[in-house]
């Protein structure tokens, strides 16, 4: 019975164990460990995969909110704008990986096709339909100068009645 006993304990205690001794012991040791944190995070966050971020994102958790509550007494203001600053710069790095792979996921191939389908217009038809335009701007400029004549000589003629 107590073999059994310490078959289940002991791998609690020594988890228990590494997970104190990962825990920073001091004010000093928090601010230091974050900041190598954020620049690790900043250095490798393109090479990262899903499983990665959710392993940063549990160390994030703890340096922003476990270790951060441990320790925020003793910090001073420059620490403690220290601490939002590395916070904003893990958000910025890790949503800026999240836009990249929602462009190539989404956005990506939709404007490689739609560059695609401008190049084909403007080299095939677009002439044309320039054209066509202008021809339809001549004629809705001459339709519009002969209206403002006919107006113009409607005026003239009721300007000379009330003279």
């Amino acid at each position: 019975m107590k073999e059994t006993i310490t078959k289940k304990v002991a791998p609690l205690i020594i988890i228990f164990l590494i997970a104190a001794c990962s825990a920073p012991q001091s004010k000093e040791k928090y601010m230091e460990g974050y900041k190598n944190f954020i620049a690790e995070v900043q250095e490798k966050a393109s090479t990262y995969t899903d499983e990665d971020w959710v392993e940063m994102d549990k160390k994030y958790e703890q340096y922003s909110n476990k270790w951060f509550s441990k320790f925020e007494d003793q910090l001073i203001w420059q620490e403690q704008l220290l601490v939002v600053k590395y916070r904003i710069l893990y958000n910025t790095v890790k949503t800026q990986g999240e836009i990249e792979s929602f462009y190539d996921l989404f956005i990506k191939d939709d404007l490689d096709t739609l560059k695609h389908q401008i190049k084909e217009y403007a080299e095939n038809d677009m002439e044309d339909d320039i054209r066509f335009i202008v021809e339809q701007a001549e004629e809705v400029g001459e339709k519009a100068l002969k209206a403002l004549e006919e107006i113009m000589k409607e005026m003239e003629l009721n300007i000379k009645d009330y003279d």
